[in-house]
């Protein structure tokens, strides 16, 4: 059952300031004041129920506050239809406390990482794998010659030719003979 307290200059009741005085209405008498035309407009706001009947208490909202309080819910709605829109969920603080095998959790392994993708970074994995393998399997000096291209200050063939002092050609077909063999290498794996 609902008990409506509205607001009446002869009520009993006062607000916590003692600023407003309410009348308390409940159940059909309730029902038959909101139904009259001076109850009609009228608007409430629920409070909590009362811990001893556990009905539900409606106080009413003064006039002036209406416009406010309809802005608040307007807004209230527009945040629950976002995240709703979004896909996205809030969970308690309190309900990380534990996991179910009784291990203590930080809320970080619930957000999820967007700019991760987990099945391109294992394909990726596997393949930077492969090729370590298939650059283990050249020669030394094959392998000397990747690494100076493409270490993490890695040299142009050009600047290479110059240091090694051989000329820029050979260099260059050294080059692309290497990553041929690689990729040979690495069609076969």
């Amino acid at each position: 059952m609902s008990i409506f307290f509205i607001e009446d200059k002869n009520g009993n009741y006062f607000s916590a300031d003692g600023k407003r005085r309410f009348i308390r209405l409940k159940g059909k008498a309730a029902y038959d004041y909101l139904k009259r035309p001076n109850g009609r407009g009228k608007r409430f706001y629920k409070l909590s129920a009362e811990e001893e009947t556990e009905d539900d208490v409606f106080v009413e909202i003064p006039a002036s506050k209406i416009s406010r309080v309809r802005k608040c819910e307007r807004r209230t709605q527009y945040v629950a239809d976002c995240k709703k829109e979004s896909g996205r969920y809030e969970i308690s603080l309190y309900a990380l406390e534990a996991n179910e095998h009784g291990e203590r959790c930080t809320g970080e392994e619930l957000i999820e990482d967007v700019e991760i993708d987990v099945e391109s970074t294992a394909i990726h994995n596997i393949e930077l794998e492969k090729l370590y393998q298939a650059v283990q399997s050249l020669s030394e000096e094959e392998q000397e010659f990747i690494a100076r291209l493409y270490s993490k200050e890695p040299v142009t063939v050009r600047e290479l030719s110059k240091e090694w002092n051989i000329h820029y050609s050979t260099i260059s077909r050294k080059h692309t003979a290497i990553l041929r063999k690689l990729k040979r290498i690495l069609k076969n794996s």
